[in-house]
């Protein structure tokens, strides 16, 4: 029997943290989420107003040690803030498996190279900044978690829920869609947040990748009630959809050769410690329930203008 744990969460309202303490909520632990307040933290959560960027902002906190604290920063400064200004037993850090330096080895595992810190606080480098955090935190009381891709219900970017969602509203006699061959892995946000809750319920300590098992976008095209048309990778970049995610892309898609594995990583060491992930179709179909078109992935008027583009240029 797990005893009841009183949890900080260093935000708690946007997607993966919010669902990391209704998890932990809801396997009776008390979770306090301390956040700016701009959106509403779960059911059940004590919320305390933190705005990271005053100089006082810790003054809010009771003056307690908590069993666990979570961090999703980006914010090398905001890391090391918390750190000096707040007691816990264990640290979790939740940063992302771009760290690592080579993105076309599809077995990497916690000892690959990660990229350099240098450039941290440049805006939109992602991965030095990651990295920089990771630096942080004590090593003796803190599990890094490095998640890959993840999807499934509620996710805000789209990537996950666009192919299941198009299969089911098309546009015409076949969904265009780019090599079945690109690998593709994802991890369930709700078998993420489990795990991370587990990892404070046990004090796992240590970095861990949290992966989904590899599949290729073949596995997701196999879920279409319709036939799925291929478009050569040339023909898509010359017909301006863009890559990954976004307005007018194809989600889960990138060209260049050496990005190929960019979302398949070693999770071994994770599932020795408890990581369990549910089947890939299942992560799709719950992405697919609260898809909002326009997030990602070609609208129904952008895939009718590429399906013309495709026969015009195979007419010329």
């Amino acid at each position: 029997m797990v005893d009841i744990m009183n949890i900080l969460i260093l935000g708690g309202t946007a997607w993966l943290s919010s669902t990391i303490a209704r998890t932990a909520t809801g396997r009776g632990h008390h979770v306090t989420c301390a956040a700016r307040g701009t959106d509403t933290p779960p059911q059940g959560c004590a919320f305390i107003p933190l705005d990271r960027n005053q100089p006082d902002a810790y003054a809010t906190l009771p003056n307690i040690t908590w069993d666990a604290v979570v961090d999703v920063t980006t914010s090398r400064d905001f890391a090391a803030d918390a750190i000096t200004n707040i007691c816990t037993n264990q640290w979790v850090y939740v940063s992302s498996a771009s760290v690592y330096a080579d993105m076309s080895d599809p077995n990497r595992d916690e000892t690959t190279p990660l990229v350099s810190p240098e450039g941290a606080d440049t805006p939109g480098n992602f991965p030095a900044a990651k990295v920089a955090c990771e630096q942080q935190f004590p090593p003796e009381t803190t599990c890094i978690i490095r998640p890959g891709l993840i999807g499934g219900a509620g996710d805000p970017t789209g990537r996950s829920g666009y192919y299941p969602w198009r299969f089911t509203h098309p546009t015409g006699p076949e969904v265009l869609a780019p090599d079945r061959r690109m690998p593709v892995a994802l991890i369930d946000v709700t078998d993420l947040a489990a795990w991370i809750v587990h990892c404070m319920e046990h004090q796992v300590m240590g970095v861990f990748n949290a992966v989904g098992p590899a599949h290729t976008l073949n596995d997701v095209y196999e879920l279409s009630p319709i036939p799925v048309r291929e478009v050569p990778t040339d023909a898509l970049l010359s017909a301006g959809i863009n890559q990954w995610f976004g307005p007018t892309s194809l989600p889960l898609w990138l060209a260049d050769p050496n990005l190929q594995y960019a979302m398949v990583f070693d999770s071994t060491a994770a599932r020795n410690h408890g990581l369990t992930t549910r089947p890939l179709a299942e992560t799709l179909q719950a992405a697919a329930q609260t898809f909002q078109p326009g997030t990602s992935g070609l609208t129904d008027e952008e895939e009718r203008e590429l399906r013309a583009y495709l026969t015009a240029s195979t007419s010329e």
